[in-house]
């Protein structure tokens, strides 16, 4: 319950860093997909069940909020696909090396902003990818994986802690075994 508590409010803090404090946090009109480092991360480090179920409230804030003409799932597909694949590493990664989530939040980005331009742009026939490319893609590609570094040592501690919170209950020693001379 407190892990999922937790998880709520990370996502609503870099919901409302991402949308309401854009200003602050952009550099030159770029702002970094602070969700998708959260999507990743989280994916990464709990698996594909997880990244999975925190892509799909990612995503449905951005819909409900910002969505893309009134249509709602549109972000919480694309999260929620970008979570699982994510979380399909799981097993099979190092968790304390920065490389992989810096690469998997680096493609999931590109990615999501790849889709977005062919379903907003594309398809109703404004074509200049290159131009959407350079000025859009490339530099907040950079900007998010410029802060993924930070963040990963951030969200890993947190998740570190839950584990270890959620270890020593289900062991039934939440508060310690009770015994004072188990202290002394």
């Amino acid at each position: 319950m407190i892990r999922k508590l937790i998880i709520a409010i990370l996502i609503i803090i870099s919901y409302l860093c991402q949308t309401t404090f854009n200003r602050g946090i952009s550099i030159g009109n770029i702002t970094p997909n602070l969700l998708i480092i959260l999507v990743c991360i989280f994916a990464l480090l709990r698996g594909k069940k997880e990244g999975l179920l925190i892509g799909f409230f990612c995503g449905l804030l951005i819909d409900l909020f910002y969505g893309y003409a009134d249509v709602v799932g549109f972000n919480s597909l694309i999260y929620m696909y970008l979570g699982y694949i994510a979380g399909i590493f799981h097993d099979v990664i190092y968790t304390d090396d920065i490389m992989i989530p810096v690469v998997f939040t680096a493609a999931s980005d590109l990615i999501y902003n790849f889709v977005y331009y062919i379903l907003s742009f594309a398809l109703r026939n404004k074509l200049e990818i290159e131009i959407y490319f350079k000025d859009i893609i490339l530099p907040e590609v950079i900007y998010t994986v410029f802060l993924t570094v930070f963040l990963y040592k951030i969200y890993k501690l947190i998740n570190d802690r839950l584990e270890k919170y959620e270890r020593r209950k289900e062991q039934g020693d939440l508060y310690g075994s009770g015994d004072i001379g188990d202290t002394i």
